[in-house]
């Protein structure tokens, strides 16, 4: 078990005794991120998300591995790229089953000789690097939902009363996060092993469990930023949508999303001041 039960733990983290002489670590990283594209027969857009995700993440500067747990017999990607490997599983009969490939995906990949695991929802797109998201001592990252509390329903399933009448901080969204690559099994293990936990709220999801290992853990957390993770339902304008680092485009429509997600995408990577997509498009 990764620790016993530790109120307000999100804004505490555990300090790491480390040695002054020692000297800094020389090597680049090496980070492999996963998401998922698996399609159910009555939602069809999550191998598109995931093709537009993992192009702007290569756009973005990224130069680790990437995984696409997938399902169905198409590729995402008609042309093969030497560090994006699609990894094909039967497809899971609910959406909630979709969601526990998060933790179970640590026995589709080996983790071995990475420095970090990154995982991001197929909804993400990014447009600068997320070097400073692979520094520090922390082995979990995390971010959570601005304005958002963590006493809502999509968090708080395994709250205590006393934590939903007294803890003060906001929700964590379950579709984003870095782990160490050591404890990157230990920490998906017992995410699994929370969410099999029962609660008189809510029937149980992933992100209720979510948010309890990260309350839970004497691992040492950090909030993810610089950039901080924006979210589409707060990006009224759309400049705004346009100028974020790295947008989640989760509280909306799947087809509104990918639509909106197109918009991104285009406006930040096919776009100039002459016009040119438009010319290609008009030929």
């Amino acid at each position: 078990m990764l620790g016993a039960l530790r109120i307000g733990a999100l804004g505490h983290h555990r300090k790491i005794s480390t040695n002054s002489t020692t000297l800094p670590r020389q090597m680049p990283q090496k980070i492999l991120c996963y998401t998922l594209a698996l399609d159910l027969k009555h939602v069809k857009f999550y191998r598109q998300q995931a093709q537009m995700m993992v192009a702007s993440l290569k756009r973005s500067g990224f130069t680790g591995d990437i995984k696409i747990i997938r399902n169905g017999d198409t590729v995402i990607f008609n042309r093969s790229y030497p560090d994006v490997e699609e990894i094909r599983i039967d497809t899971p009969p609910t959406t909630k089953d979709c969601y526990r490939i998060k933790y179970k995906a640590r026995d589709l990949f080996a983790v071995e000789g990475y420095d970090w695991v990154l995982f991001l929802d197929s909804d993400f797109i990014v447009n600068m690097k997320l070097d400073s998201w692979f520094i520090g001592p922390e082995v979990i990252r995390y971010a959570t939902e601005p304005g958002l509390e963590i006493q809502l329903p999509q968090f708080n399933a395994l709250l205590t009363e006393d934590e939903m009448e007294n803890l003060k901080q906001a929700g964590v969204n379950a579709g984003i996060f870095v782990v160490k690559a050591e404890y990157f099994r230990e920490v998906m293990a017992r995410w699994e092993e929370i969410e099999a936990e029962e609660s008189f709220r809510w029937e149980v999801d992933d992100q209720h469990a979510w948010n309890r290992l990260l309350l839970d853990t004497l691992l040492p957390i950090k909030l993810l930023a610089e950039p901080e993770v924006g979210y589409f339902y707060h990006k009224s304008h759309v400049i705004e949508m346009i100028k974020a680092p790295i947008l989640h485009f989760c509280g909306s429509s799947e087809g509104e999303k990918v639509l909106a997600m197109q918009a991104k995408f285009i406006s930040q990577f096919h776009t100039d001041g002459d016009g040119t997509l438009i010319r290609l498009l008009e030929r």
